[in-house]
């Protein structure tokens, strides 16, 4: 059975270019889903026919889902692509049973959950690229950088997506205690923006040494509408009470977080793009074991640093980028 499954993906990849869909689970804009696209694109060049759907699920509601991945997967069914991506969690939960009925390649990238939770176990169809938060050497990170003493109390904020409830669910089953060290480290997750604001302007307060600020695109105000993560993130700026960092490359910069060793979206495009170009070779993705992204690097804001009186390490100097 397998060797017919071989043969039928064997028998439907193109030679020369190719028919490809990426189904990306937030929207075009969205600085993330743009970092990764281009990696792809790095690796696998010009020469084939790159047709995307966006999902919006982060400014969506959750009724709204299902509908979505219907119209995603009618854009399948017209396309017969050769290949599909499907990036970030939302859009393999909501595609992965359909997918796997299929012979057709599948390339998923930016998971934070575990695929198996998902039930993909023996699908020889699918595999992809992991995403994991560098959470533990980032607070080691800030622990350096900060001008107290050791042990800090950090903060880590998320909003209430379901993007975010599946990267806390990682952090907190690797750091069962929540403790790096003897340095104590809290989580909270917001839905309403007021919320938010709130525990960021009372970080000091609380004896917080240091925000994370994680993921906010799916923060409502009080008309239960999503708020533009560019205001949350030049309030955030604007508002905070002690030094804030971050963990993805999109939230550094002059009107968002000081920096972090973050994960680079353009990066993991390029393992997802690898993968992608192994399989139009020929390669059966059941032969291709997912990968862990961790290429993290070091990333920071020059006047993020300067704002709040913060200087780095020798060895961290070596090898960061600053912006602005």
């Amino acid at each position: 059975m397998r060797a017919l499954v071989f043969l039928g993906l064997l028998l439907s990849l193109p030679i020369g270019a190719a028919n490809l869909l990426l189904i990306e689970s937030y929207h075009a804009e969205y600085p993330w889903d743009q970092s990764y696209k281009a990696g792809i694109r790095a690796i696998l060049g010009d020469k084939h026919q790159f047709h995307t759907f966006a999902l919006d699920t982060k400014r969506l509601p959750k009724a709204q889902f299902k509908i979505q991945a219907d119209s995603a997967w009618q854009r399948y069914l017209e396309l017969k692509p050769d290949l599909v991506f499907l990036a970030d969690d939302n859009a393999l939960m909501l595609l992965h049973e359909r997918f796997s009925q299929t012979q057709t390649p599948v390339v998923y990238l930016g998971i934070n959950g575990n695929p198996r939770d998902y039930g993909i176990k023996h699908t020889g169809n699918i595999t992809g690229v992991l995403e994991r938060p560098l959470f533990k050497r980032s607070l080691l990170m800030a622990q350096a950088m900060l001008p107290t003493q050791p042990p800090h109390k950090f903060l880590l904020l998320f909003d209430s997506g379901y993007t975010s409830d599946t990267a806390v669910a990682s952090i907190k089953k690797l750091n069962q205690n929540l403790m790096i060290g003897n340095n104590q480290i809290d989580i909270e997750q917001h839905q309403k923006f007021s919320s938010w604001q709130s525990s960021v302007s009372s970080a000091r307060e609380r004896d917080y040494d240091a925000v994370f600020v994680a993921l906010y695109q799916t923060l409502q105000d009080d008309k239960q509408q999503t708020v533009d993560e560019l205001q949350v993130a030049r309030w955030t700026h604007d508002n905070a009470t002690v030094p804030h960092f971050g963990f993805w490359h999109f939230s550094v910069g002059s009107e968002g977080n000081i920096g972090g060793y973050i994960l680079d979206g353009n990066k993991h495009g390029r393992i997802a793009g690898t993968i992608a170009k192994q399989i139009l070779a020929g390669k059966r993705p059941a032969e291709i074991f997912p990968k862990m992204d961790t290429s993290g690097a070091y990333l920071f804001s020059d006047s993020g640093l300067k704002r709040w009186q913060l200087s780095l390490p020798e060895r961290v100097r070596e090898q960061a980028e600053l912006v602005d």
